[in-house]
């Protein structure tokens, strides 16, 4: 009889729990990002990260600890990491990995290099789990003790406008409790 509770307890998610309909979701608007053409081929090396900070109340407006979260990608060319995924590292040397390391260079390896982030002029290395051909577009995580959440979205390219002239697609994120109410959208504009 006492084996069952035990089993049940070891098959519990660490991805949190599901929202009460009462819980409210909090999360920025969006981003605003200076993009160029440059930057707007995929798996070049270059790109942005973008923070999403998401915050959930309970219906006491007090923050809601591991309340799970979900995000879902709505364009092409961007992908989902959570915090754990990312380590800045120094600039590398073009040739010391025996590829070309130089981000925009035709020949760029996607797999061997470090990626770099022209919004804040750094670079980055994925986790293993998070290289290759992984390129998430969906992910669940849960609020922490605090109630908040961090997702990065790394903006590999944005959708061309019509016309083209360097004009670019907004793109989104939705941000979500799992229910019609508990749902924002994250909007990534490209600036100049």
């Amino acid at each position: 009889m006492t084996l069952f509770p035990i089993l049940s307890l070891g098959c519990l998610s660490d991805l949190g729990h599901q929202a009460p309909t009462t819980y409210s979701l909090s999360t920025p608007s969006g981003a605003t990002l200076v993009w160029d053409s440059a930057y707007n081929n995929v798996d070049d090396g270059l790109g942005a990260l973008v923070p999403i900070d998401v915050a959930v109340l309970n219906a006491n407006g007090e923050p809601a600890p591991s309340i799970r979260v979900e995000f879902i990608v709505g364009s092409n060319g961007i992908y989902l990491l959570p915090e754990a995924a990312i380590q800045e590292v120094d600039p590398p040397d073009p040739q010391a990995a025996g590829s070309n390391c130089t981000p925009g260079a035709e020949d760029y390896d996607i797999e061997t290099c470090a990626w770099y982030d022209s919004a804040t002029e750094r670079y980055f290395e994925l986790s293993t789990s998070y290289t290759g051909e992984y390129k998430p577009n969906y992910a669940l995580s849960a609020t922490d003790e605090f109630g908040t959440l961090r997702m990065w979205v790394y903006v590999d390219a944005l959708g061309e406008s019509e016309g083209g002239g360097g004009s670019f697609q907004e793109a989104s994120v939705t941000v979500s409790l799992g229910f019609p109410d508990g749902a924002s959208s994250f909007s990534i504009t490209a600036g100049s």
